[in-house]
């Protein structure tokens, strides 16, 4: 209805205006009554406002792994949104520094072994020294035990006896101690230890210096197996017989 109204009155002021126009070409005056009909607009409906639609910005988050390769990483976040003035940044956690200590086991060295070698003890003679330096044995004499390192090795008693035959000098160093197997030439030929009795086979020649070398021979013998702890006694045997069988015939 009023889209109608509106034609209606377009019309009108169309033939207002024509007439007007051809008055105005013939130079006659007309005068046009000062009547304004009214017209009426139509009243549009508001447009709505459009206002365009901003994409959300994605968030960026930036991760800063821990430097520490032996544990997991832990990431230090920041969250930034552009519409926002100032950036939000999440809350930083502190780095943790793990302080990685290595500990070395050092093995215990036994107090008959020193870094180089095997400590063994060998039993020398002091001639005369009447028990002074150690155990008083035969004619006046003294047992004297003296420290010497070997290679390593878990036959120790048969590493020390080795060494106590292997001197072939009659005094051992600048020690002055004397060695009643000097002159001998003998070597281990079977040794045995069976629930703390070692039995000790030698064979060669075992020759004397004079009566005195007999109790420093076995004293010197028996003194050498007996230092370790799982010897309880001893019997020792040269070419077949036994050492006190045979130091009795010289």
């Amino acid at each position: 209805m009023e889209q109608r109204k509106l034609r209606i009155g377009l019309v009108l002021v169309s033939v207002f205006f024509l007439v007007f126009l051809s008055a105005c070409g013939k130079g006659n005056a007309v005068q046009v009554p000062e009547y304004t009909y009214p017209v009426r607009m139509p009243t549009l409906p508001p447009m709505p406002s459009r206002t365009p639609r901003l994409s959300p910005t994605p968030v960026v988050e930036s991760a800063t792994p821990n430097t520490d390769e032996e544990h997991n990483p832990t990431p230090q976040t920041t969250l930034t949104s552009e519409p926002q003035t100032q950036a939000t940044t999440a809350e930083v956690q502190p780095t943790i520094t793990h302080e990685v200590v290595v500990y070395t086991a050092t093995p215990a060295i036994p107090p008959t072994q020193s870094t180089g070698g095997q400590t063994v003890k060998i039993f020398l003679i002091a001639v005369d020294d009447n028990g002074a330096s150690g155990t008083q044995i035969g004619c006046g004499d003294s047992l004297v035990a003296v420290d010497v390192v070997v290679s390593p090795t878990v036959a120790v008693l048969r590493a020390a006896l080795t060494e106590l035959l292997s001197i072939k000098d009659q005094y051992y160093g600048q020690s002055g101690l004397y060695t009643a197997l000097y002159q001998s030439d003998l070597t281990i030929d079977s040794l045995v230890l069976v629930n703390g009795q070692a039995t000790i086979h030698l064979k060669g020649d075992l020759i004397m210096g004079g009566t005195c070398d007999n109790p420093r021979i076995e004293e010197q013998l028996k003194a050498t197996a007996m230092q370790f702890t799982t010897v309880t006694s001893v019997k020792i045997y040269v070419n077949g017989t036994l050492l006190e069988d045979v130091l009795s015939l010289k």
